[in-house]
């Protein structure tokens, strides 16, 4: 019964970690945007993308590992507006700021939304709209 208990107790830590920080993009627009990130460039198509960890971006097979603490969104392809996520929310940003209105979005600004969950998980979500 011990055995039991205690290989529970280690399924549930690493079920636990396993969604630790993660980042989930829904894009609402008709465009397609890039973000950098600590794992590496990953393009948030119209709709729901989900990410558990930034070693999934690179390889999403690849078990979670590392935590977000910044992401630079552009408008692929081209550069067009810098904006960071942290530890606080929710925040936003428009690409007004940056005179930036894609042909994509029916030549309107499109303004990205986000929110880190508490502690200890801190999981992201980012809102394209």
């Amino acid at each position: 019964m011990k055995k039991i208990l205690i290989a529970a107790s280690l399924l549930l830590g690493i079920g636990t970690a396993a969604s630790a920080n993660s980042c989930t993009y829904i894009n609402l627009t008709n465009c397609t945007y890039a973000l950098s990130t600590q794992g590496g460039f990953v393009n948030v198509p119209p709709g729901n993308t989900f990410y558990a960890s930034p070693a999934n971006i690179s390889n999403p097979g690849a078990p979670p590992s590392g935590t977000f603490s910044g992401a630079k969104i552009d408008l692929f392809p081209a550069t067009t507006v810098g904006m960071y996520v942290g530890t606080g929310g929710p925040l936003s940003a428009s690409s007004a700021t940056a005179g930036v209105f894609p042909a994509c979005n029916n030549s309107q600004a499109f303004t990205v939304s986000w929110n880190v969950g508490a502690a200890p998980n801190y999981d992201i979500v980012m809102l394209f709209f």
